[in-house]
């Protein structure tokens, strides 16, 4: 009896030398492998490897214990980030590795070390690319925007279940500022997530903007601009008309090159800072193209117009007059979507 005690505690004590020796080199073997992973996909040989220390949360539905977020970096300057995960596949767990960039897009997804002799697949290069640039707002879904594999599907839909518990969590991370993104600034969804004093001032700046523009319209309609006819004599005048109530001469070449590189120059300023603000509220992304865009190409038409018109291309009015009320649509419909998403009376 005695024997027997003594030969199954050796047989415990060998269990657990085994057991730490293999976790050892395993730990050692998947560090090696994310090393050499992040080297291929960042194309560095030489980097840092610092862990991130973050706090178990409820809201977190990943685990980042063990200093499984890892902050990629070289020279102080910030590359990315490396999350190391285990998830469980049939009867066994296999650990995958997650690469991310500065703003948390996924860069690369990758299983490190699969246990069982089904559902492997998963690990193929192939079927890991359905992840790739996807952002912390996006949510996969099975058999809709994640391929299934036959006689792989608890793997699959643990795979799909970790990397969604993982963009959740960064999501909540990076709301309550424990994270950041890279360039904060420019990668907000909507204007509405600035602060209250940012806010109020895109908002004023925007009204007296407007007030100017559309005073601007109205000195061109009391001047008979917004015409066809009265195009053609604000700028050639109106000599030979002996029944004009108002005399108007031919602009000068000086007076008309300086009334379009200062419209030019002015106009464009202005609808760049629009189109920018623009860019930042969730509208339709085509829309955002075109009345971004737009306003510069109805400056150019608008003006240019205006010098062939001085040359007496008389057809140019026609397209100074479709120019100008595309370039007034597009700033309007610019300026209501970013009144709208300020959202300045949002609790």
């Amino acid at each position: 009896m005695e024997l027997l005690r003594k030969i199954n505690w050796r047989f415990v004590l060998l269990c657990f030398v085994v057991m730490l020796c293999s976790s050892f080199t395993n730990s050692k073997s998947i560090l090696k492998k994310v090393k050499k992973e992040i080297s291929k996909v960042f194309v560095i040989e030489d980097f840092d490897l610092d862990p991130v220390i973050i706090e178990q949360n409820k809201n977190l539905f990943s685990d980042f214990s063990n200093n499984r977020l890892l902050k990629i970096s070289i020279e102080n300057k910030l590359l990315g980030y490396a999350y190391l995960g285990t998830a469980p596949s049939k009867t066994e767990t296999f650990e995958y590795l997650v690469l991310f960039d500065n703003n948390f897009i996924i860069k690369k997804a990758k299983v490190l070390l699969y246990r069982e002799s089904w559902g492997g697949e998963i690990g193929s290069n192939r079927w890991l690319k359905q992840f790739v640039q996807k952002d912390t707002t996006h949510e996969f879904k099975y058999r809709e925007n994640i391929s299934a594999i036959s006689g792989a599907t608890i793997s699959v839909k643990s795979m799909t279940n970790a990397i969604n518990q993982l963009l959740s969590s960064l999501s909540f991370l990076i709301q309550k500022k424990i994270l950041y993104y890279f360039y904060p600034m420019f990668q907000i969804n909507s204007l509405s997530e600035l602060s209250k004093e940012l806010r109020y001032l895109i908002a004023s700046f925007i009204i007296v903007l407007t007030v100017g523009f559309f005073s601007s319209i109205s000195f061109v309609n009391y001047s008979n601009s917004i015409q066809p006819n009265g195009l053609v004599e604000q700028y050639n005048g109106n000599e030979s008309d002996v029944n004009a109530e108002v005399m108007k001469f031919k602009k000068s070449e000086r007076e008309i090159l300086t009334i379009i590189h200062s419209h030019i120059l002015s106009m464009s300023v202005l609808f760049f800072i629009v189109g920018l603000l623009l860019c930042f509220t969730p509208t339709n992304v085509y829309l955002k193209y075109f009345l971004a865009i737009e306003p510069f190409v109805s400056i150019l038409l608008t003006f240019g117009g205006i010098y062939f018109l001085w040359l007496e291309i008389l057809w140019f009015k026609y397209v100074v007059i479709v120019s100008g009320f595309l370039m007034t649509i597009s700033f309007l419909l610019s300026v209501i979507l970013i009144i709208k998403d300020l959202r300045l009376f949002k609790a």
